[in-house]
This record gives C-alpha cells, structure tokens and sequence, in this order.
C-alpha cells in the first residue's frame, strides 16, 4: 500500500514524532539530574547525552514513518549516507540547543528541564525544515544506477 505524504501530513507526522524524542530526551535528563548534580553534568553532559538518544530514536522515526517514500529501498549506502547527513545536521542542531540552554538559564534563571523544552522547541522546527530539503529531499541522494535511454539503447551508468 503507497501512502501520499502530503506537506502538511508530513509536518503533523513530524511534530507527532518530535513529540516522542522530546519525551526521551526531558525523561533521560530527568533520571540523570537525580543521579548528578554539578553544574556541568545538570546544564552540559546531561542534556547531550539525552539530546544524542533522541536523535537515535528521531532517525528510526523519520525513516519508517515520515519520510518511508523517499528511501529507496535496499541501497545500505544510501542508508549510511543519509545517517552520517542526519547525525551531522543533529549535532549542528544540538550546538545551537546548547547555547539556548545555557542563555536561556542565564537570563531567566529557568531549571534545566523548562530551558530545554524552550531549546528544543525552538531547534525542533529548524530541524525539520533542514531535514525536509536536504536529509529527506528526493534529490538528496539520488541513486547510483541511472537507467537511460539513448536512440532506443538503454544505458547504465553506475557509481
């Protein structure tokens, strides 16, 4: 059965998935604020480390669910490709979060759990427009065989 993803099918599909990696990500950090308590692991480890396991869980997500009819199926390169495209974007993604935090709990003197949710909200709707046009984009990764047709003579040409 082929499902058609309209944008704003997509968009709802994504926030309902952001939804999930939020919940991880304030869950993970929860457990390990009661575990920890200086400064660095509170407002620095703790929110990487819980940042980092919701990527994982985004990725997975984003590749059965959101954007499916986009991979092409039974190319591990593009897989790879797509992964390595993804963890980069997060961790751009997670620097911009970083920072949010902890201006976030200067100015406002906010707990660290409200001051990620702001962060993640915020770097949250940046990161699905990136993965839209580039991680997920058709274009993004186009296949290695390209079947052509030449004055009735088919051609491949490979990787």
């Amino acid at each position: 059965m082929h499902h058609h993803f309209t944008p704003l099918r997509r968009l709802t599909r994504y926030f309902t998935a952001s939804l999930l990696g939020t919940a991880a990500d304030l869950f993970f950090l929860w457990l390990f604020t009661l575990l920890v308590k200086s400064y660095s692991a509170t407002y620095i480890i703790g929110p990487v480390l819980s940042f980092q396991l919701a990527m994982l869980i985004n990725f997975a997500v984003s590749c059965l669910w959101i954007w499916p009819d986009r991979l092409q199926k039974g190319l591990k390169h593009h897989f790879w490709k797509r992964f390595a495209a993804y963890d980069i974007a997060a961790l751009m993604i997670l620097g911009i979060k970083m920072i949010l935090i902890i201006l976030l709990e200067q100015v406002t003197h906010w707990g660290v759990l409200l001051c990620n949710l702001v962060a993640l909200t915020i770097t949250g709707t940046l990161n699905f427009f990136i993965r839209e046009r580039f991680i997920f984009s058709p274009a993004a990764f186009p296949s290695p065989l390209e079947i052509r047709t030449e004055d009735g003579i088919i051609k491949i040409k490979g990787e």
